[in-house]
């Protein structure tokens, strides 16, 4: 009976003092704290991409070089495409920090900001969402987070906040039969135009990751995530390097 007594004790006192590492005998931190920089890159493929109801309906919009969303009337089938494949997209800056539950789980938050890609606001829409909110939680697959020792892979799945803006260039031809629009007279017979997919807010995101240890308790993180965006549907590829420290 004392036996079985002491190991409930045990136990107890094992949950209440949380995850800790006897490596070195000290204390392994269960908080821990990073900035990272993510490139994310969108699947977008498209025919005429530029009419009204692309514009309207499939989350495509394209502008003009003076910067004016295009509201003309393209050639159907004329170029005016978009092939299937990987676009440059947004950039952003993240904070991260992450709570070890045990050795192999960690739950984690990420808030940040988008540097560079963004589209502008189409005519009548919302503007670009630049803040990046996410929630996850990560398996170890060696049972050691953020261990000190080796290249410590990682999972994770998680969701949130964000807008991904994939943008490429595309030339039209005008339709001669069609009437311009009043605020729009003077497109020319051929025209190349910026043209942004946009997908989000909201998404869901999974990958896999590896920590390295640079020194104690700090190192480099690399992740590679895909995310499926909605209610404006999108998949996009998220690779991100970043450095945490444990604290």
């Amino acid at each position: 009976m004392s036996l079985r007594f002491s190991g409930l004790v045990a136990f107890a006192l094992a949950l209440v003092s949380g995850p800790v590492r006897a490596e070195e005998g000290h204390h392994h931190p269960v908080v821990w704290v990073g900035l990272h920089l993510e490139q994310d890159l969108a699947f977008a493929s498209g025919t005429d991409v530029c009419t009204k109801d692309s514009q309207l309906n499939e989350g495509f919009a394209c502008f003009r070089s003076s910067g004016s969303q295009y509201h003309g009337t393209p050639r159907v089938g004329v170029r005016d495409n978009v092939d299937s494949g990987l676009l440059v997209a947004t950039t952003r800056m993240l904070l991260s920090g992450d709570y070890a539950l045990s050795d192999s789980v960690t739950l984690g938050a990420r808030a940040g900001y988008v540097l560079r890609g963004g589209g502008p606001t189409p005519d009548g829409g919302k503007p670009f969402i630049p803040y990046h909110l996410e929630g996850r939680a990560s398996l170890w697959l060696l049972g050691q987070s953020y261990g000190d020792a080796g290249i410590q892979p990682f999972l994770f799945a998680g969701g949130g906040l964000a807008q991904v803006d994939g943008s490429l260039e595309v030339v039209v031809a005008e339709d001669a039969n069609a009437p311009p629009p009043p605020n729009q007279p003077d497109n020319p017979p051929t025209q190349t135009l910026d043209v942004y997919k946009k997908a989000g807010s909201g998404f869901a995101k999974v990958g896999v990751g590896a920590y390295t240890a640079i020194g104690e308790h700090h190192g480099a993180v690399l992740e590679l995530g895909a995310m499926q965006l909605f209610p404006s549907s999108g998949t996009a590829i998220a690779l991100s390097l970043g450095y945490v420290l444990g604290v």
